[in-house]
Parts: structure tokens; sequence; C-alpha cells
């Protein structure tokens, strides 16, 4: 594994199992049937149950930005995720135990057929949506760019480099001079949404003035070039696109609440749920490096 993939769910704000409930609160129904279908799961220990029907009874009634992280023990149950977390955000992978892979990448599948569309690569349309996606993406990486050069006296050698890559890319599936397209349909219109995303949450940092935190950045730049990578490669899994997917909802929530001072929770957690999905994408690009594809730290490119 990775260096670079070291579980990070320690800064995270969690639900303590140990803490009282407070007295006279009345249980929703929903959450005596949860606490029961969790009681009869024959995979989890006793422990891990109660950690998980109390994070439901702490978190159930809140709106879904404000909630902590579940325990990942709630993947035992794919219901309990549609009715206490959601398919708005994507539940992030803690890589401390790769025994439970298997199991998230089942999650991955539903968290794509709830937010994608089906492949259709014969189809016109997709063919046009992959363009305009890729459209979107380069517009907004040049208006970043742009403001990254009015904002700061010397811009990174590395941050225009991978710009440029990036322009280079989706021109080519605007212009349509790519003979690949099909070959990829499932991660690009994700990768490029993803990016521009990315780009729009970094723009918006910026235009407030306010010197964007080196970690949020270096983040920032590294789910773009990872996005990018996979992109270049021709990647067509499903669960790259979904974890794309969640990262852009994950930035479009941070870019809408900038200038709102989000609660510090939710941003972290937000933070987190990128931090670790970044994560699954190095664990993607590293199957496909099994393959003898190249690295993007071995790549002619300067990564």
């Amino acid at each position: 594994m990775s260096e670079k993939r070291v579980s990070r769910f320690g800064a995270t704000v969690f639900y303590d199992p140990n803490s009282p409930a407070a007295p006279g609160v009345v249980v929703p129904g929903n959450i005596v049937d949860a606490a029961t279908d969790i009681a009869a799961h024959a995979g989890m220990s006793e422990r891990e149950k109660k950690a998980l029907v109390a994070w439901i009874v702490a978190e159930a009634l809140k709106d879904p930005w404000s909630k902590s992280l579940p325990p990942l023990t709630i993947l035992n149950l794919q219901g309990l995720i549609e009715e206490f977390w959601g398919w708005d955000r994507l539940f992030p992978f803690d890589f401390e135990d790769f025994s439970e892979l298997p199991m998230y990448k089942a999650y991955l599948e539903n968290f794509y057929s709830v937010n994608g569309e089906a492949p259709d690569e014969s189809s016109p349309d997709r063919q046009c949506k992959i363009a305009v996606a890729a459209c979107k993406c380069l517009k907004k990486e040049k208006i970043f760019v742009s403001w990254l050069k009015s904002q700061r006296a010397s811009v990174i050698p590395l941050d225009l480099e991978l710009s440029v890559r990036i322009q280079k890319c989706m021109l080519g599936f605007v212009d349509n001079t790519r003979d690949d397209v099909s070959a990829c349909t499932l991660v690009v219109p994700c990768a490029a949404a993803c990016i521009a995303m990315e780009a729009e949450l970094m723009t918006e940092l910026l235009k407030q003035g306010a010197h964007v935190p080196h970690h949020e950045y270096a983040l920032s730049r590294e789910i773009r070039k990872f996005a990018l990578e996979l992109v270049k490669e021709g990647h067509s899994s499903v669960h790259a696109a979904a974890t794309l997917m969640g990262i852009a909802k994950e930035a479009k929530w941070l870019r809408d609440n900038a200038r709102l001072l989000p609660d510090p929770a939710s941003a972290k957690n937000s933070r987190t749920i990128r931090l670790h999905a970044l994560d699954f994408l190095m664990l993607v690009y590293d199957e496909s490096d099994s393959d003898d594809m190249p690295s993007p730290e071995g790549s002619d490119d300067g990564f």
C-alpha cells in the first residue's frame, strides 16, 4: 500500500457511542427498526452494533451535510445508508482495513447507479455530453489559472504544467479529436465535472482575497492530477467514476458555502471525504499500474 494512503480518520469528528442519550427523548420508529436490524446482523460484534446504533440515534434527524461520518460497519446494511446517510454524499473508505474493500466497491456501484447514468457508448447524445462536460472543465480551469496568476507573486511551474495538460486533454474531447472516447465514457464526464468543481472551489477561495491554506490547495491539486491521469489512461471503472462524482459533490458544497463560513465540523468532514476519495483514486490507479500502466510520478510529464 502506498505510504500516501494512511488512514486519517483520526482527525475527523465521529459520534462518541459512550455519550449518554438525552433523557426523555422519544426514539422514532425507523430508528427502532434500524436498531432491530443491526442487532440481528451476524457479521458485526456487539461493540460494532452499539456504535452504529449510537450514531443513528445521534445523527438521524440532522441535516445530511451536518452529520458526523458513520462507522464503517454501516456498509453491512445498505438500507441504512439510504435512510440515514443518503446518496447525496460519498461515504469515505477507511484504508486501515482492506478486507472491507469488496463491500465498499459494491457501495460505490450503488452510489453511481443513483447519481450517474447507464453508459451507452454508441449514443451520439452520450458523446455530446462528454464534450459539454469537457468544455465546462476547460472554461473553469482557465478561470482558475487566471485568478491564480493574479493573486500570487509567483506561480509554481507544476501548477501551470498541470493546467496545460488538463486543458489540452479536455480540448481533445471538445474538438472530438480523440479516437478513444467510447472507451472511457464512464469516467470522462465524471472526471471533467470533478476537475471543474475543484477549480471553481479554489477560484472562489481566491476571489475572497484570503490566502488558500496550503493543505487545501495541495489536496485540490492532487485530485485534479489523478482525475486527469485516469482520463488519459482511458480508465473505465465505475468505482472511479462514482468516487469522482462524490468528490465533485463535496467541492460544490464547499464552494457554495465558502462565503457563509460553514460549521467547522461539517467543513472538516467534507475535506475528509475528499481526502479519502483521493486515496481511493490512488488505489484505482495503482491497480491499473499493475497492468504495466505508467504511474503519475514516473511519467514524462513531470509528475
